[in-house]
């Protein structure tokens, strides 16, 4: 029986895309780095942010934590909104009494989702921290079960990055695969969807059905 949503944060309940483009690039254009486009930003917007430098700037510089937590990372949560169809999603979830939790690669979750409003809907938010690997490793979704204490059988993930994907499937969770985030159906399903669908309505109009 599904008792249990398991969601990702950025291009799958948040619009942040065009947010963390600007982000990058005042970053960039403040320590002297090069301009980075958005379909990069696009491309690896499901890492940390750690591992978002080394890609697209090819390093990391400990000077570059203070002035993007205190000059970038307020500005780009305040653009950041959440889809329209994500809080209907997430209402119609409630009034049907799922367990709702976070899996995120976001280093702050809980800070950030309460700032756009939205912590109120989750009963646990993860994200990568000590022992508690990044995905693709399943670490993050298999706290989220365990915090929760549901099985992987009794959960549904979505998300929208390949890290999304195999993450669920190594924690033996079924998976939905939201197109929104620049990946076509087909290299959602080879990364490990058990289902894709174009948005988050899609997946309302999924779970009104009970499917699973």
């Amino acid at each position: 029986m599904l008792t249990t949503l398991i969601f990702d944060l950025d291009l799958t309940l948040l619009d942040s895309l065009s947010p963390c483009v600007r982000g990058v690039n005042k970053l960039a254009a403040h320590f002297g780095l090069p301009e980075v486009k958005e379909d990069v930003v696009l491309k690896n917007i499901s890492l940390t942010t750690e591992a978002f430098w080394e890609t697209v700037f090819g390093r990391l510089d400990k000077e570059w934590y203070p002035y993007f937590l205190t000059d970038i990372l307020p500005g780009v949560n305040e653009e950041t909104e959440c889809y329209p169809d994500a809080l209907e999603l997430l209402d119609y979830a409630k009034s049907r009494q799922f367990l709702l939790g976070v899996a995120t690669n976001r280093e702050n979750p809980w800070l950030d989702i309460a700032s756009f409003g939205v912590a109120p809907y989750f009963d646990t938010v993860v994200g990568p921290g000590g022992t508690v690997r990044a995905k693709p490793e399943p670490d993050i979704i298999q706290e989220v079960l365990k915090h929760l204490n549901v099985s992987p059988s009794s959960a549904v993930f979505t998300g929208d990055s390949r890290s999304d994907m195999a993450a669920a499937r190594a924690a033996g969770v079924r998976a939905v695969g939201l197109a929104q985030g620049g990946l076509s159906p087909d290299e959602l399903f080879k990364a490990g969807a058990t289902w894709v669908m174009k948005d988050l309505t899609e997946v309302r109009e999924f779970l009104e059905k009970d499917p699973v």
